[in-house]
């Protein structure tokens, strides 16, 4: 191959990788983690559930209260899980649902999970509500809800028409539906158990069917050889040890791994250039 080839492949696989990267956004990063965490519970717990869902999502209505329950049946200390707030677009009222649930955790956030019921229960008013309906309507229907919880009309509308300002309630959603979807999420509700997908999901689990998955994750956790674990490692009064396992060594980032490549194949032409002249 000759030089001018080599120099043009070079210049070709450089704007490519250059390209990928200055088209690549990266999403403003949130001051603190986002989602709903439910009961307090502990960032340190063994188990942690996230739940993505769209409010106006039939399936995530019948999910809600399941999670709930199975988040009360180990306490916050063993299981911890986290509500995400995951619009799907074809489903009406869906986005100002999760705008108005996170107006109401800065406002009242012991409320927020009740809230978020109070918008499954009135889904007829929003999402099943007629063509005509508009968004103001569709809005004043979710403050009605807010009223209920306890905040003021004024005060909670307020905080929902803060896009920009210091509150940016808008601009939160909509950080969490791109963050959401970065995970890999299209659908609702979608659960992932310590950072892995839970794929085979059907709508009419029970809470025994999470904790068929979840038992076996705290089989370490178990006091007295007790059906559901009572104590974690650490805690006042509890006497388990467990092992810390190390860590496997993290992979390659998919940027890391094209640039190596691209470097490879480049040195791998100018090899055969430089054996093709001798």
């Amino acid at each position: 191959m000759s030089p001018f080839l080599v120099f043009i492949t070079f210049s070709f696989l450089s704007s490519a990788y250059g390209s990928l990267l200055h088209n690549f956004h990266q999403i403003p990063l949130p001051k603190t983690r986002l989602g709903y965490t439910y009961k307090n519970g502990s960032l340190g717990a063994p188990v942690q559930i996230d739940m993505y869902m769209c409010l106006q999502c039939g399936d995530a209505r019948v999910a809600f209260p399941v999670m709930r329950d199975v988040a009360d049946h180990y306490g916050p200390n063993l299981v911890r899980v986290v509500f995400h707030g995951f619009p799907l677009p074809y489903l009406k009222g869906s986005f100002l649902a999760v705008q108005s649930t996170r107006s109401v955790d800065q406002l009242l956030p012991h409320k927020t999970v009740d809230y978020m019921q109070s918008i499954y229960d009135n889904s007829h008013r929003i999402g099943g509500s007629a063509r005509n309906v508009s968004d103001a309507d569709l809005i004043q229907v979710f403050t009605e809800l807010a009223v209920d919880v306890g905040i003021e009309e004024s005060v909670f509308l307020t905080r929902f028409n803060d896009e920009n300002g210091e509150y940016q309630v808008n601009r939160l959603c909509r950080h969490e539906w791109k963050m959401t979807i970065t995970h890999g999420v299209y659908g609702s509700p979608w659960f992932f158990i310590n950072d892995m997908p839970i794929i085979d999901f059907d709508v009419h689990w029970t809470k025994e069917n999470w904790t068929s998955i979840i038992d076996p994750l705290l089989e370490d956790y178990r006091d007295d050889g007790g059906d559901v674990p009572t104590c974690r490692p650490g805690d006042e009064g509890c006497s388990i040890h467990v092992t810390e396992k190390p860590c496997p060594s993290g992979t390659p980032s998919f940027y890391q791994m094209s640039r190596h490549l691209s470097v490879l194949f480049i040195i791998l032409i100018i090899g055969c250039h430089v054996n093709h002249e001798l």
